[in-house]
């Protein structure tokens, strides 16, 4: 989160990298987006038209369904850059930004693209905060909407012209739901020492509580 009272605006992921697009040398890039919920506010516009006797399916506009595609927003970022490459929106729940990296990493490693545009769009309405609480699952401290988005790919691609990136991804998986074992198998093979995380975040949801996963990290040996 910035400071209220800074106005500077958020750093752009392209701009990071060092990435002027369109270009043609970037043309089979692509972009892989997750989504918690997807776009429900403009589903919602949406069936209005259905729930609405006076209007019916006949008055609904062909220029509203186009927002009810949840893979719009990786539609438009690749139509507006010229990134051709993989594309694909993963409507997944809670840690579906996480999946996105994954999916992009595995992508990268199969040699189906060098650069990938990856990362979550979230939009919320009142209603599913509504759900959320109703159903014991709303993420702490809150639920919030917002989009981030990084640019994942092989050191030769940065290289190449000469760009020094940001971070190193060290590796990318999934793990069996609430086994210890496999998170300390994972950061194994990676060669990462469990002592040495400085931070891990938790995306909380119905699939596993907050408190079940962060015994699993202390099990394993990250403090």
């Amino acid at each position: 989160m910035r400071d209220p009272v800074d106005e500077r605006p958020e750093p752009h992921a392209l701009d990071h990298a060092a990435i002027d697009a369109p270009d043609e040398r970037y043309v089979g890039a692509g972009v892989i987006f997750g989504t918690a919920f997807g776009c429900q506010e403009a589903n919602l516009q949406f069936d209005q038209f259905s729930l609405d006797p006076a209007v019916g399916l006949r008055g609904a506009s062909p220029l509203a369904f186009k927002g009810t595609v949840d893979n719009a927003p990786a539609g438009w970022v690749s139509v507006a850059y010229s990134l051709r490459g993989v594309n694909a929106t993963f409507v997944s729940g809670f840690g579906a930004g996480a999946e996105a990296v994954i999916a992009a990493a595995s992508a990268i490693e199969a040699g189906r693209a060098e650069m990938i545009v990856c990362g979550g769009v979230e939009r919320l309405l009142s209603l599913q905060i509504a759900a959320l609480h109703r159903s014991g699952y709303a993420p702490t401290p809150y639920a919030a909407e917002g989009a981030v988005a990084i640019v994942l790919e092989t050191a030769e691609a940065a290289q190449r012209r000469g760009h020094e990136p940001l971070a190193r991804l060290v590796g990318a998986g999934r793990l069996r739901r609430r086994d210890p074992a496999a998170l300390a198998d994972l950061l194994h093979r990676l060669g990462v020492d469990p002592g040495a995380i400085g931070a891990a975040r938790v995306a909380t949801g119905p699939w596993g509580d907050r408190e079940a996963t962060e015994e699993i990290l202390r099990t394993t040996g990250v403090t």
